[in-house]
Formats: structure tokens, sequence, C-alpha cells
């Protein structure tokens, strides 16, 4: 079972992104209507008064870097699968102060 379709954000997924950032990232604070995509479907951002994040798809559409504003950054496998491009549960390799560490989505069930 998918985690995530990136087509779906924002719209039907939402409620599946926000419940991946609270347990991988425990980022409680995105909304359903604070989640917007750039016009050429590259970038989902979510903003409130004090906080961002961005989550950029790369040019092969493989992977997708997340930028969260208290300087964490990630990168995390899609798969496409029925012509939709999903997040599963794969690794996510942790990009802060230079080094890759692997995190194994197995650690985070999602709910």
């Amino acid at each position: 079972m998918y985690l995530f379709s990136w087509e779906k954000i924002p719209g039907n997924d939402n409620g599946r992104l926000i419940e991946f950032l609270k347990q991988k990232f425990t980022i409680d604070w995105v909304k359903q209507d604070n989640i917007k995509k750039n016009d050429d479907g590259k970038t989902t951002m979510a903003t409130n008064e004090t906080n961002f994040l961005s989550l950029t798809l790369n040019d092969d559409k493989t992977n997708v870097n997340i930028e969260i504003d208290d300087g964490r950054t990630y990168q995390f496998i899609m798969k496409k699968e029925n012509g939709e491009l999903n997040k599963y549960r794969f690794f996510i390799k942790n990009k802060r102060a230079g080094r890759d560490r692997s995190i194994s989505s197995k650690r985070f069930p999602i709910r």
C-alpha cells in the first residue's frame, strides 16, 4: 500500500501526506489548506505563519527531496505504478550535516 501519491497532492492524498510528515518527521503544523504545488508540478510547499517545508521532485521522477525550515533535509524514493508516482515504505536518506544516513521506513509504521 502506498503512503501518498504525488499526483494527488494537493488533493485527495493531503491527509496521507500530513500523516507521513507527522510520523516520520514529527511535523504537526501542516494542515489541509496550507499545502500548495507550484505550476510546473515539481515542488509542493506547506507554510503557515511561522513554518515552512518543501518537497521537490527530481527531474527523473525517482526521488523527492524534503527541506524543513529547521534545517533538516531528506530524500526519499518514489515509484511509478499504474500511471501514478507513489511514495511507499522505502528508505529515506537524511542529508543533514553533509552526510547520508538511511532511516528505514519500517521503524515508523504508518497507521
